[in-house]
């Protein structure tokens, strides 16, 4: 059901939603040399177009975790560069 107010107030009453556990996505990000690599997002994105995308940053050993994962799903990662404003300039 995609819209369950689309349903008048008295059907959405006797709704009753089953929610999947899911699957966890567990390992470490390593570069090409296998060495962990720190400040990683990694992405579990749904084969379906209606499924959550799941999303974690790895810690600095490079391990990651994301939970609740549902169904078919690509892993993406990318790094994540954070920069800050010093005396302004960027660093």
């Amino acid at each position: 059901m995609k819209n369950v107010y689309a349903l008048g107030e008295a059907e959405r009453t006797a709704v009753r939603i089953h929610l999947l556990q899911g699957h966890t996505i567990s390992g470490q990000v390593t570069s090409a040399d296998g060495q962990p690599v720190a400040a990683m997002e990694v992405e579990a994105v749904p084969s379906v177009a209606n499924g959550a995308r799941k999303t974690a940053v790895n810690g600095f050993k490079g391990t990651v975790l994301i939970e609740g994962v549902q169904g078919r799903v690509t892993v993406n990662s990318s790094l994540v560069v954070l920069k800050q404003r010093l005396n302004g300039y960027w660093t």
